[in-house]
């Protein structure tokens, strides 16, 4: 691996860089720009959200700020909110490592479920962001029942197996093995696991 490592990363910077660098046009009342903090409006937009997840990590602020924002591990977050009264559209959470490879990962992104525009802003601005961190590959875990995943196959990502193993606890009551056992259920990023 090491040997093909360095040839490897630099194809995969090419082939990165072709994917996306003009940027896509704002629609109308609608802003881009980073959190450096999440507040009121992203317990709002969780609370709205949360309805269409069956099984799915709390994403209110108090576990956003700690997850992303108190602990060590530098994060880059972006969201895309309306102009007038600054309400959360969605969120994207990035991050940088390198290994074999400069590896850019998609850690977290949490959109309108149905809104394909917003998630096509904040894929963009991600990429855009792992271009100019010249990043060799970015990786991103989406089940595929959800908008996103066709989102990201649009943008050139590939579904690639894993051999990860998942061990899930419930903390509500009443939840049968079968029900939470059954993916289809599940909301799921690299976020919300301990390793990735």
């Amino acid at each position: 691996m090491g040997v093909l490592s360095k040839p490897m990363g630099m194809a995969g910077r090419h082939v990165i860089a072709g994917m996306s660098k003009a940027r896509l046009s704002m629609p109308p009342g609608l802003k881009i720009g980073e959190v450096k903090g999440f507040d009121a409006r992203f317990d709002d937009f969780w609370a709205v959200q949360e309805k269409i997840y069956e099984i799915a990590v709390t994403r209110d602020s108090e576990y956003l700020n700690w997850r992303y924002v108190a602990g060590p591990t530098p994060y880059k977050v972006f969201c895309v909110e309306k102009e007038e009264n600054g309400k959360i559209k969605g969120f994207i959470v990035l991050s940088c490592y390198d290994e074999e490879v400069r590896r850019g990962r998609i850690v977290d992104l949490l959109v309108e479920v149905d809104n394909e525009q917003i998630t096509n802003l904040l894929l963009t601005e991600a990429i855009n962001y792992f271009i100019d961190e010249k990043v060799d590959v970015i990786t991103c875990w989406m089940l595929e029942q959800w908008p996103a995943f066709d989102s990201l196959k649009k943008k050139g990502f590939k579904r690639r197996e894993t051999n990860h193993d998942l061990m899930v606890r419930s903390y509500t009551t009443g939840l049968g093995k079968e029900y939470v056992a059954d993916s289809s259920r599940w909301y799921m990023t690299m976020g919300d696991s301990d390793y990735f």
